[in-house]
Order: structure tokens, then sequence, then C-alpha cells
């Protein structure tokens, strides 16, 4: 979960695991310290689409910055959280990591380039 200024307010031991790192830790950045700075470019359109009403959630998937420095590709979808008045609260967020059927995903795609029937 995190709030509309992108800070994190609360963390589950799934990021912490997934991110490496305690959730102390994450809870003193925001969600932008820890995407991979390409893919701002992806998000942030789709975040501020939400704080203008445009659209109520998304999904993506996305890299994250592990805290030993390596990448690590995740699916997150988000959805935002209103208060009576329509205001949004914050947005709840679900990631999952992918790194691996990324990996496999490029293996495969490498290895059929020089695969001829």
């Amino acid at each position: 979960m995190y709030g509309v200024d992108g800070q994190f307010l609360q963390v589950n031991r799934a990021l912490s695991d997934i991110l490496g790192c305690p959730a102390s830790q994450i809870l003193k950045l925001n969600f932008e310290s820890l995407t991979h700075p390409q893919d701002l470019l992806i998000d942030e359109p789709l975040r501020h689409d939400m704080l203008e009403g445009v659209r109520t959630n998304y999904q993506i998937e996305k890299r994250l910055i592990h805290h030993q420095g390596h990448v690590i590709w995740v699916v997150m979808s988000v959805s935002a959280v209103w208060n009576a008045k329509g205001q949004i609260l914050y947005f709840l967020a679900q990631i999952q990591d992918i790194t691996e059927r990324k990996k496999t995903k490029q293996r495969l795609l490498s290895a059929s380039i020089f695969y001829a029937p």
C-alpha cells in the first residue's frame, strides 16, 4: 500500500522477500525509487490517470531494483482506494515476482533463433 505521493504506507513480507530487504527499510522509500528508471515512463502516466479519475486500476509488467542492485521482473496490479468524497486515499498494489518466467522466455526465444525445423 502506498500513498498518492508514492510513499509506502504498509508493506507485507512478500514484498520484503522480493526486494531482499526488511519492511522497515522499504517504508522509508517510495515506489519510484524501487522502479527501474525506464519503467517509470510507463508507470507514471498510469498512476496519473488514476489520480485524474480516468482509470480505477491498472496492471503492468515492470522491473524493480533488488536491494543488492539487480533487476527483478514483476507483474503489478494497482487499485485505488477512495474516501466517501471520491478522493483517493491510497493505492493497493499486488506484486508478483515473474523474473524466472522472463528468463525462461528469453532463453526459449534465444534458442529458437538457432532452431531450424
